[in-house]
């Protein structure tokens, strides 16, 4: 039996950006991964060239990321930016079209009937408090984004084009995400304008290895294929068991991962009530990440810049791939990463690995024009899939169920904290909101321990 400080389970970003504030602060930490890895939902696989593709998390905004910004340039990252000197692609209604950068070819009043519509559910953003659920806002809660979107739009192209961002960034169907979810989201970002350049800048490598280089300050008090399975409070400390059957005593325990996750653990006592009610009703993303890699960005000879966005359901064909970014790495090799979102994400789930890769290499035949080169190699991830996660890029709670945490989304309660991504302040389903977590957390750690 260990006896530390601080447990935490989960090294995510969270989890680890809270084990080293706490480990410099002097606390003896011990991080139980239920993974052969750290990094959770930031994961990288390495090319012979050395570089990486990201399947998982990958993006720092253009500003407001501060955090990633300073561990990019403790471990020296380089940062890449969309190639933007050609044309994207669009398909609409199954037809393609070719667009300049940030056009989606939906004509004048569709796109002035868009931003009415952004402009609009900013005046709700503004009106949500970050510090907890105001009754005033059930309203929203109960409302489903799309049900507002479609009643309030008065053009079906600013219906399919809305549509597709709510469901290509909460990677759910809209009709799933309240209202008011999708607000309190962005307004973790600030702004719409903030969280559109959210994708700003990409790494090729290997985000991970940013969480590998920081556990290594206390590697040793890592444990991964290490899984909580009961929590036991009843007593004057936390005693933590695992899958392993070892158990842990610590003065305070931090969950570092996805409220979904929270129902696989047996509580002594039981967590309250509402927290659990939340936890069960998560909705969660539904998201496969294809990556295929070339010699060469080729398509950029071609006067194309490798940006693919599809809007409308169907609008694409198999695989119904919501959005291709062009995420060609420094050493030279293209890189076209695609994401499969909501019930099409689930439809290939099942597919094999071949047989995604020929689909996918298709419908860039088809979205290019021709493929001018073999796919080098092809990467995959099913977030659905990974038990560890049961989706990404990140769950919202379900429609009505925010006001059942009036204070907050899982505040600390007695020795038990909660941090993840899910439950940022800022930029919540983003990496920055993962650390931004677990530093708050910890924060919050260090003065109860202090108390004590």
């Amino acid at each position: 039996m260990a006896e530390v400080d601080v447990i935490i389970a989960g090294a995510g970003a969270a989890g680890l950006n809270a084990a080293s504030i706490l480990h410099k602060a002097g606390k003896k930490v011990v991080v139980l991964e239920s993974r052969d890895r750290v990094g959770g939902r930031v994961y990288s696989e390495e090319l012979p060239s050395g570089t990486h593709v990201e399947l998982g998390a990958q993006w720092q905004a253009e500003k407001g990321h501060d955090r990633l910004e300073k561990l990019l340039n403790t471990y020296g990252y380089r940062k890449l930016q969309h190639y933007k000197a050609g044309k994207g692609v669009v398909w609409r209604d199954g037809t393609k079209q070719l667009h300049s950068s940030g056009s989606y070819g939906i004509g004048f009043f569709s796109g002035l009937d868009s931003l009415v519509r952004m402009w609009r559910m900013s005046r709700i953003i503004n009106s949500i408090s970050l510090s907890g659920f105001k009754q005033d806002m059930d309203t929203y809660d109960n409302t489903s984004v799309a049900y507002y979107v479609e009643k309030k739009s008065w053009t079906s192209g600013a219906i399919t084009l809305l549509s597709s961002f709510l469901k290509g960034g909460f990677c759910r169907d809209p009709r799933d995400i309240s209202l008011y979810a999708a607000a309190h989201t962005v307004k973790t970002c600030g702004s719409f304008e903030q969280q559109g350049k959210a994708d700003t800048f990409f790494f090729d490598q290997g985000l991970q290895n940013i969480f590998v280089n920081m556990s290594e300050e206390f590697r040793s008090d890592v444990q991964l294929n290490t899984r909580v399975v009961e929590v036991d409070t009843t007593g004057d400390k936390v005693v933590v068991t695992t899958n392993t059957g070892a158990v842990y005593v610590g003065k305070e325990l931090i969950l570092a991962f996805p409220p979904q996750l929270l129902g696989r653990i047996s509580f002594r006592p039981a967590l309250p009530s509402n927290y659990s009610e939340v936890a069960s009703s998560m909705v969660l993303g539904q998201v496969v990440k294809l990556v295929a890699v070339f010699p060469t960005p080729w398509w950029r000879k071609r006067g194309l810049t490798g940006a693919i966005s599809c809007i409308g359901a169907g609008s694409s064909g198999a695989p119904e791939v919501s959005e291709v970014a062009d995420l060609s790495h420094s050493t030279g090799n293209g890189v076209l990463a695609g994401f499969v979102v909501g019930t099409q994400a689930r439809d290939i789930c099942e597919q094999p690995l071949e047989e995604l890769r020929t689909s996918f290499a298709e419908f860039l035949r088809r979205s290019l024009g021709s493929l001018d080169e073999d796919i080098q190699s092809f990467h995959y991830h099913n977030w659905i899939g990974d038990e560890n996660s049961l989706g990404g890029y990140v769950s919202s709670p379900g429609m009505g169920q925010w006001k059942k945490l009036p204070e907050g989304f899982f505040p600390k309660t007695g020795r038990i904290s909660f941090a993840g991504t899910e439950y940022a302040h800022q930029w919540r389903g983003y990496i920055e909101g993962a650390l931004e977590s677990g530093e708050r957390t910890a924060a919050a750690v260090l003065q109860a321990l202090a108390s004590s």
